[in-house]
């Protein structure tokens, strides 16, 4: 069963100028086009599909066939419709439109493309619910994190005056909070990359949610101390999609009756696990 998406260059196409009968018929072939812009069968049988009288099919074939001087393709000067051998039919601009790049699909393909080196490289990293055993290539999965979101950003339409100063607001918010807290390792600004990362997480959960993650950070012994070889997780490290909300969950909350938490932990002391 074939499938065809109609492009809306067709509604500034002097098709549209043609009678309803012309129109409905050429509408009927894109849709028995196969992959290749072939259509088969006979003018009768072709008919009786569109549900047309032959004196309208023919009539329509007549101006589908004939040259179009306006035509902005000059392929088969600019006939929409050309009669092959025997029973066959071909449109001409099919795979023209059919292979046309939808903006949409390509950013969606790209951000899949994402994913998929995301958990190509995430395969070789230790889970952390190990803390005993190394982290390895976590940058390059934020990096990655970060080159998604920022793909994703740039399809958005541009924002307004008072969106942007929204936005900028609680980005210095978000800055003050790990400024105030001493989170390792310091951030004293923010790349359009890392701005773009932070604004997505907020898209996708909410202002209050991403203070909670940060309260999260703050109150985690491992993210302080023990991750990156006592180096603290970093900012893309932490506002990564998936690492977002594994920090936004309490994942790596200290467990509150093992008696080595506390608020901000204590450096130097065991970890019992990861929740």
């Amino acid at each position: 069963m074939g499938f065809v998406k109609i492009h809306e260059a067709i509604f500034s196409s002097s098709i549209i100028e043609e009678n309803l009968a012309v129109r409905w018929v050429w509408i009927c072939f894109l849709a028995a086009c196969d992959k290749n812009g072939n259509v088969h069968g006979t003018e009768a049988a072709l008919a009786r599909k569109a549900n047309v009288s032959q004196k309208e099919f023919d009539a329509a074939v007549k101006v589908l066939t004939r040259p179009d001087s306006t035509s902005t393709s000059p392929d088969h000067g600019g006939r929409r419709l050309v009669k092959l051998d025997g029973n066959l039919w071909y449109c001409v601009n099919y795979l023209f439109y059919r292979n046309m790049k939808d903006p949409t699909e390509e950013r969606e393909k790209a951000k899949l493309r994402q994913r998929k080196s995301r958990a190509r490289r995430k395969a070789d990293v230790t889970p952390v619910t190990d803390p005993s055993r190394p982290v390895t290539k976590c940058n390059d999965i934020a990096e990655a994190d970060a080159e998604a979101d920022a793909e994703a950003d740039t399809s958005s339409s541009k924002k307004s005056s008072s969106t942007r100063k929204v936005d900028g607001e609680f980005v210095e918010r978000v800055l003050a909070f790990w400024k105030a807290e001493g989170l390792r390792p310091a951030v004293r600004g923010l790349s359009p990359q890392r701005r773009t990362t932070l604004l997505a997480r907020k898209r996708e959960h909410s202002e209050e949610k991403i203070m909670e993650a940060l309260e999260n950070r703050a109150n985690s012994r491992f993210l302080c101390f023990e991750i990156f070889n006592g180096k603290g997780a970093p900012f893309d490290w932490v506002f990564g999609p998936k690492n977002f909300v594994k920090v936004l969950d309490g994942n790596f909350n200290d467990m509150p009756d093992s008696g080595k938490g506390g608020k901000r932990g204590k450096a130097g002391s065991e970890y019992d696990g990861v929740l």
